[in-house]
């Protein structure tokens, strides 16, 4: 995590910037327990980590944290799809939209999602 909005920082705390999505929650079975819509976030997650790995094709780094990504959601049943308009999943906004990987360059003061 290179950038955290408010909400972000409010939800994980300021230590969430220099963290590792996958290393840090995917791979870590203690986080599960504690997001209340875990499944949502970690395919979201690995949803898009793959979309980066789309426009980046060579990058390494990305294609490993794929492989984590996928080898840590082994075994759990992706989702169903929300109903069209809804935000909300089992009443908890969830964590992937409020602090999903985003693109950002050194001297920007926003993120570009």
């Amino acid at each position: 995590m290179v950038f955290a909005n408010r909400a972000c920082a409010a939800l994980f705390g300021p230590q969430v910037v220099g963290s590792n999505f996958v290393r840090d929650a995917l791979a870590n079975p203690a986080i599960a327990e504690t997001i209340v819509n875990w499944p949502e976030v970690a395919w979201a997650g690995l949803d898009r980590l793959r979309q980066q790995v789309r426009q980046a094709p060579f990058d390494e780094g990305l294609h490993s944290l794929v492989a984590t990504a996928e080898a840590a959601l082994d075994g759990m049943s992706r989702p169903p799809p929300a109903e069209a308009g809804l935000m909300y999943a089992r009443g908890s906004v969830s964590a992937a939209r409020w602090c999903a990987p985003s693109r950002w360059s050194p001297g920007s003061t926003t993120s570009a999602t």
